[in-house]
């Protein structure tokens, strides 16, 4: 079973202390002492997403649903699309020069009175800490979601109080990404070519504390080419228009707000560097507290518009404000969290369900057809759907949240075409699922060195079907289970009913597959 379950280290380990609190079973904690341990979470609304970084502020990697890098030689992967969290903070000039603060070492005596804090109840990430550059020192506030209530947007914000008077400076960044390197040809390569690739290139496929998760050689994100980005000073916004590699179109806005009664003293458009960004100065004063927030508009092919839809759409939150959606996205979780699973007795047991059933939330989309990756939004099993989809994780959503199960079986509904397709190519009747399937299209993306899996490994056949079988039992006369008893179910059988006896002397594919589509047909007839 591949773990969908991304538990913080750090945060797990400083999670316990604080169980005393009623709540504390949503909250994973840190503190400076576990800088050196940090491994990333994310935070997420099923259809986009950006992961977590220690200062709360810094540009991070963030991944869109389906929305996949189909490299020439490769196998499709998850586009990494423009980062969209990145605030940055300049406490000004000073004797030993100018320094942003994302670009400072990670140090306590830098970060002092640290603390991160994601909430999983409501899916926020709250950083704090007092941040000292020589002798001027800023005590920073840092919330950051992914709306769950309005699913393409996303919102972050800082508070700074500086312990002096002076001009300090931001800067509001969409971070492009250079193409990632080294690619290599998993499409083609054997296991003893993949191997020598890897260490060739000095990496490599076992997780390096603290931060390198197991097969990042391999599990790497792809690429987004943005083809347009530009901003407004005026209107304090940015955006741009991008594609995967031989992929999608995608498009992202960002609408910034000042604080009530700060006037900038000047806003400079960067867009000459990696990333465009905004850079607004202003002239603080010891003790007051200053408010900025970052509202961030994202969509993809076939799900939202364009940049200028977005740009809209990231205006109009502004306009709405950040407390306001805030308060709808805490809304829409608490109501998710309406149905969970409660122990008695054990409030380390209760953190690990919890944790379970955030990041199950957190990847799942109500009422699509899109699947869950085996590692969630994120490059892990280079993002692809496998049979722990249907056996895994779709038991625990049909019974917490039916509406986002239905996404899973559907996603082998939509993609029943390009299964029958592959059963067809080797003679035989009815739908060869894959092992790893494109969550866009379910096309086969098993890599060439693992390439055995795809044709051995026939039980996601029925493990797609038992899953289709769960839905019929919840409700056979559904308008939903016809379609899936008539399509998959129906598919999966001929298919494994024509498959080759693969041990002998003992009950053949053909004839388990019989018994039970017997089983299933007299349940149906119930």
């Amino acid at each position: 079973m591949r773990s969908l379950i991304f538990v913080l280290p750090w945060l797990a380990l400083a999670a316990g202390p604080a169980l005393a609190d009623p709540d504390s079973s949503f909250t994973l904690s840190a503190s400076a002492a576990d800088f050196d341990r940090y491994f990333p979470s994310y935070l997420a609304n099923g259809y986009f997403s950006t992961m977590t970084a220690p200062r709360g502020t810094e540009g991070n990697l963030a991944y869109m649903v389906a929305f996949m890098d189909y490299a020439k030689d490769d196998i499709a992967r998850p586009a990494a699309i423009p980062g969209w969290s990145e605030i940055d903070y300049s406490a000004g000039d000073s004797a030993a020069g100018h320094f942003w603060m994302n670009q400072v070492p990670l140090h306590p005596a830098l970060f002092q009175d640290y603390s991160q804090t994601l909430n999983m109840r409501d899916a926020t990430l709250t950083t704090r800490y007092r941040y000292v550059d020589h002798q001027r020192s800023t005590q920073i506030k840092v919330t950051t979601f992914v709306s769950q209530s309005s699913t393409h947007l996303a919102a972050t914000q800082i508070s700074l109080t500086p312990d002096f008077d002076g001009t300090v400076q931001l800067s509001f960044a969409l971070n492009l990404w250079a193409p990632y390197q080294p690619r290599l040809p998993l499409a083609k390569l054997t296991g003893d070519e993949m191997q020598e690739a890897v260490a060739a290139h000095n990496m490599k496929l076992i997780a390096i504390p603290p931060a390198t998760p197991d097969r990042a050689a391999v599990w790497y994100h792809g690429d987004t080419h943005v083809l347009v980005a530009d901003g407004d000073v005026k209107g304090l916004t940015l955006w741009l228009d991008g594609r995967a590699e031989q992929g999608l179109s995608m498009a992202e806005a960002a609408a910034l707000q000042l604080p009530d009664g700060v006037q900038a003293k000047d806003i400079a458009l960067v867009q000459k560097s990696v990333s465009p960004r905004l850079e607004p100065r202003h002239n603080g004063a010891k003790g007051k507290t200053y408010t900025f927030s970052k509202f961030i508009a994202a969509s993809r092919e076939d799900w939202g518009g364009d940049a200028k839809s977005d740009l809209a759409l990231a205006a109009d939150a502004r306009k709405a404000g950040f407390d306001t959606l805030l308060a709808q996205h805490r809304a829409a979780w608490l109501d998710l969290w309406r149905s969970d699973i409660v122990i008695d007795g054990d409030a380390g047991a209760q953190t690990a369900v919890h944790s379970d059933l955030y990041y199950l939330l957190a990847t799942s989309t109500p009422d699509t057809h899109w699947p869950m990756g085996a590692c969630g939004l994120t490059p892990g099993y280079t993002g692809h759907a496998f049979w722990d989809s249907d056996t895994w994780i779709f038991p625990a959503l049909l019974l917490l949240h039916p509406e986002r199960a239905k996404s899973l079986v559907m996603f082998r509904s939509f993609t029943l075409p390009a299964a029958q397709a592959r059963a067809q190519a080797v003679g035989l009747k009815g739908a060869k699922y894959p092992w790893e399937a494109d969550p866009e299209n379910g096309s086969e993306q098993t890599p060439h060195f693992a390439y055995v899996l795809g044709e051995r490994e026939i039980h996601v056949n029925a493990d797609i079907a038992i899953a289709q079988w769960q839905v019929l039992a919840g409700d056979a006369r559904s308008r939903l289970a016809e379609k899936i008893r008539l399509a998959g179910d129906a598919q999966c059988g001929r298919f494994l009913g024509k498959s080759r006896v693969l041990e002998p002397g003992r009950a053949s594919l053909r004839d388990r597959a019989r018994h039970l589509g017997r089983r299933k047909l007299q349940r149906c007839a119930e």
